[in-house]
């Protein structure tokens, strides 16, 4: 946790980079993270001797380098326009940031000034992707509990969270067998700042694949940890092999992870609430995909507001076993999580989560009103509906329609039976015009 003073000389950098006229805010993140880089690399030294000398050519090489030895790829920073010529700028936030660095060695501080600069990305509402909170990514972590030696994957990795926390899970092991994290990005700069955040991080043996990673069947993992996108359609070319019979993200990549994961493998997922109660046929063959052939053992309701300021998207969590038979599923419903569900998010005392993490390792037996065991059997007259809410004991008594809460499912369905309707009218087109 950063410090109130640290925040402040982290803001001074923000606001001097920004007024030197690097109005993009991903590139002011870039920024920040070759500094720090170059902080604490040999490249320091090289650079704090062009600064001295106000050598600008011998600047902008010297972060060139630090850029290419993070992993965030080649820029042109010494072309003649690039922000790393203007000498006062990067010597004022290398001063402040290395500073930061000599006042405490520690590795994690500096990743943690890293995610704290990203965090105000998102707050500014420049960001196109949001976070995942990180105390809910420390939770899907510890319930999956990665083990040394594994291959742990992130199928849309964003900045490196998943991957990040899952090192640091490990970390309480001394000496293991050689763990690989594999990250998949498709957007190319939040490629480059997860290599950089993994960098940063001192994550071992650790590799960021920027691309399409549906489009990816070799690979395969001990440990899916993954917060998939929510929204948007994949052209049907893209997924042809896929057998859900949706172009949603969602599906898509449920699909996907579940044929990544290795048999006895664990997966630990951030959905959509509309996952676990549509009734497209795309939602009930995933569900029962995931019970009849993939081991699903846990469904837990996260808070209404969760993901604030973001989105207001209601979420739930997923967790499998690769490969298997379920036999029982767990249901949990957290209600708070230690944070107020206001677009503030301050940190509060009502906190479900610890106690559910307790009931998921099998340290605490259900009580049916935090969480509940109900057989896999059960689910097949109902369609699979995996909702919570619909198994506690103080889930209010359903009308034959459903609840209100599932009115965001009955859209979803709406929606992606329009788009399969226009995709085959454009096809019916295509062939008509193709005979003519």
């Amino acid at each position: 946790m950063l410090t109130g003073r640290i925040r402040a000389d982290v803001d001074q950098v923000w606001d001097r980079i920004w007024s030197s006229g690097v109005s993009n805010p991903l590139t002011c993140v870039e920024y920040i993270a070759v500094i720090l880089a170059a902080t604490r690399s040999p490249e320091g030294e090289r650079l704090e001797r062009a600064l001295g000398q106000g050598d600008v050519d011998g600047v902008a090489a010297s972060l060139e380098r630090v850029h290419d030895s993070t992993g965030l790829g080649s820029r042109a920073l010494t072309d003649e326009h690039s922000p790393w010529r203007d000498l006062s700028t990067v010597q004022a936030s290398y001063e402040v940031l290395r500073d930061l660095h000599v006042t405490d060695r520690n590795h994690d501080l500096v990743g943690d000034i890293f995610e704290y600069v990203l965090s105000k990305l998102s707050t500014a509402g420049q960001f196109g992707q949001f976070r995942t909170p990180r105390h809910i990514i420390r939770f899907i972590v510890d319930a999956v509990d990665p083990r040394p030696g594994e291959t742990i994957l992130d199928p849309a990795c964003g900045t490196g969270g998943f991957l990040i926390a899952a090192a640091e899970h490990l970390s309480r092991w001394r000496t293991s067998p050689e763990t690989r994290y594999i990250g998949q990005e498709v957007d190319t700069t939040v490629g480059r700042l997860a290599k950089s955040n993994l960098y940063l991080h001192d994550v071992p043996n650790s590799v960021v694949q920027v691309g399409d990673s549906l489009g990816d069947t070799t690979t395969r993992a001990d440990v899916v940890l993954a917060n998939p996108p929510f929204a948007g359609m994949v052209s049907a070319d893209r997924v042809a092999s896929y057998r859900c019979g949706s172009s949603r993200t969602e599906m898509l990549f449920l699909e996907h992870m579940m044929s990544a994961l290795k048999e006895g493998g664990r997966a630990g997922v951030v959905v959509p609430f509309g996952v676990l109660t549509s009734t497209n046929a795309s939602a009930v063959y995933i569900r029962r995909s995931m019970v009849e052939d993939h081991g699903l053992t846990a469904v837990v309701e996260l808070p209404p507001g969760v993901f604030r300021p973001y989105t207001d998207v209601r979420t739930a969590l997923l967790f499998w076993t690769g490969h298997a038979v379920t036999q029982d599923i767990l249901f949990a419903r957290a209600t708070s999580d230690g944070y107020t569900l206001d677009d503030r998010r301050t940190e509060c005392t009502l906190n479900d989560i610890p106690m559910i993490l307790e009931v998921l390792r099998g340290s605490t037996p259900p009580d049916g009103r935090l969480a509940v065991a109900r057989p896999a059997s059960s689910l097949e007259r109902d369609r699979y509906i995996l909702n919570p809410s619909r198994y506690l004991e103080s889930s209010v008594e359903r009308s034959p329609v459903g609840d209100t809460r599932e009115f965001a499912a009955v859209i979803d369905d709406i929606t992606d039976r329009l788009h399969e309707i226009t995709q085959l009218v454009t096809t019916l087109r295509k062939a008509d015009s193709d005979e003519h």
